[in-house]
């Protein structure tokens, strides 16, 4: 009996030892430092075994820099056994400044050996700021996205704005549906004879392409 109330002690300093605030930033800032980003964490709260809350984020990592009010992040580990990943992501007041070439590689990496899945991607007041494109002919573009699936859009280009709905049609965030609206003049980059006039209409974003 003593050895199992040993036993059982041990376990729970364990799962407390995994909240431990110093213990945590270190598993972030190692899980970063392999990722290849750089920068600051404010603050880290949470568990390992369960998810985390980053507030004060300012990181930078190739072709991406990130800024947050705050960033909560839940797993579920046991998914792993499947190759996967779930995670509930929840981002408040943020800018993310990728790059064109970031998101859309000149040639496809292999694929992920853990699968990222979302079960919930929440975003309050969230900027992504891309400049224009260098290898990619595409124009500088500032979006503001809000909600949760499906994501209100407002996208300002230099002729003009568009907004709508972004839908994401699979888990892992590999297909989308987009429905918009907006001014003719935010074509202007692409087609510079647009200039006034009003434009709808819905596409999808598939790992196949554009439909």
């Amino acid at each position: 009996m003593r050895r199992g109330l040993l036993l059982l002690l041990g376990f729970a300093l364990a799962l407390l030892l995994l909240a431990w605030p110093p213990l945590l930033r270190l598993a972030v800032e190692r899980g970063l430092a392999l990722s290849g980003f750089q920068g600051q964490v404010g603050e880290v709260r949470g568990h390992l075994l369960f998810g985390l809350r980053l507030e004060g984020v300012d990181l930078q990592g190739p072709g991406l820099a990130l800024k947050a009010e705050e960033v909560r992040l839940g797993y579920d580990l046991l998914g792993l056994l499947r190759k996967e990943l779930p995670l509930s992501v929840s981002v408040k007041r943020a800018k993310v400044q990728p790059t064109w070439e970031a998101l859309i590689p000149e040639k496809p990496g292999p694929p992920p050996a853990i699968r990222v899945v979302y079960r919930q991607l929440l975003l309050e007041e969230v900027q992504v700021e891309l400049p224009k494109g260098k290898r990619l002919f595409l124009p500088p573009l500032r979006l503001t996205l809000a909600g949760e699936n499906p994501y209100a859009f407002v996208a300002r280009l230099p002729g003009g704005s568009l907004q709508g709905e972004a839908h994401a049609l699979a888990r892992d965030l590999s297909a989308w549906e987009v429905r918009y609206r907006g001014e003719v003049a935010g074509l202007s980059f692409f087609y510079p004879g647009f200039k006034g006039g009003r434009l709808s209409g819905v596409f999808r974003l598939l790992p196949s392409g554009v439909e």
